[in-house]
């Protein structure tokens, strides 16, 4: 028998829907009536006690952020605040030196040439890593772009190579 109850209730929905839909202009007329007299019934029935619950926690979320906005943060241990500093790779230019290390500097730095920690003179400057020799270098405000190692290797193959006006090939002599 309960199977019968529920089969009743589930079939009687769409008509109990429509009954609704019907009723309802009526029936929200008549509420608002009933709350100009008692204004309580906005949030004694279940509908009216959940929207206003949800709508005080979000105004309540609202201003605690905005309270916790307006402090000032927490003081720092100690009272004074580092310095940020980055690691950066240093090459020396001097010929005598030829440097290569790695050196702790404020971000704000911008005094270069820099103080070599090896030879104690201003000729060290921020390194590059070559793509194809894998090699440092430095990279200096008045330098040609490109790595010095990879040019210093090509300008001997160029002059090692001959310059032959013959072709190399017998089958490349009708190509004259």
């Amino acid at each position: 028998m309960p199977d019968q109850k529920h089969s009743d209730f589930v079939a009687g929905l769409p008509h109990r829907f429509r009954a609704w839909r019907d009723n309802f202009r009526a029936d929200y007329q008549q509420w608002r009536v009933d709350v100009r007299s008692d204004w309580t019934l906005v949030y004694r029935n279940p509908i009216g006690a959940i929207a206003f619950t949800v709508i005080g926690v979000v105004i309540g979320v609202i201003v605690i952020r905005a309270l916790i906005s307006l402090m000032p943060p927490a003081p720092v241990p100690g009272g004074v605040v580092e310095p940020q500093y980055a690691i950066l790779h240093i090459v020396c230019i001097n010929p005598a030196c030829k440097a290569v290390y790695d050196s702790k500097r404020p971000l704000d730095f911008a005094d270069w040439p820099a103080k070599c920690d090896t030879c104690q003179q201003k000729t060290a400057y921020r390194a590059t890593l070559c793509s194809a020799c894998k090699k440092w270098y430095a990279v200096t405000p008045n330098a040609a772009g490109g790595c010095p190692h990879c040019a210093a290797r090509a300008i001997p193959r160029k002059a090692d190579e001959p310059k032959s006006t013959t072709p190399v090939d017998p089958d490349d002599l009708d190509d004259r």
